[in-house]
């Protein structure tokens, strides 16, 4: 029996911005050593902190994850590692609204269960 990760993937983005996000990031959960790809959708706004997003993970008691890295960059902004390791930072063009894509690997463990999964991120840049 595989038990699901429940992932708070950040739902706001405090530890780059001031009080008022800057992207909303819908929950989803997943297994470590997943093989099909997990998609999450990001809503970003760049009128608050210049659209920067965090895509990060939470660690816990029973968590721990052993590399988040990117698979495919975004074409419309850049990704800069996020200090704490546990995730990385979406930032869009200043002159680009539309949709980008980010697919990060996630590898790690959960109880009993642990590899890598695919986590694909569609940002919306409003």
């Amino acid at each position: 029996m595989l038990v699901r990760v429940a992932i708070a993937a950040m739902m706001f983005v405090n530890t780059i911005a001031s009080a008022e996000a800057s992207c909303v990031i819908g929950g989803f959960s997943f297994n470590f050593g997943e093989a099909a790809p997990i998609n999450a959708v990001v809503t970003s706004d760049p009128s608050s902190n210049a659209g920067r997003c965090m895509l990060g993970f939470r660690g816990g008691t029973t968590v721990s994850y052993d590399s988040i890295t990117p698979l495919k960059r975004p074409s419309n902004g850049k990704l800069e590692q996020h200090s704490s390791k546990l995730g990385w930072i979406y930032a869009p063009r200043p002159d680009f609204q539309g949709t980008d894509t980010v697919s990060l690997r996630v590898c790690g463990k959960y109880e009993r269960n642990s590899g890598c999964t695919i986590v694909n991120y569609s940002i919306t840049v409003r």
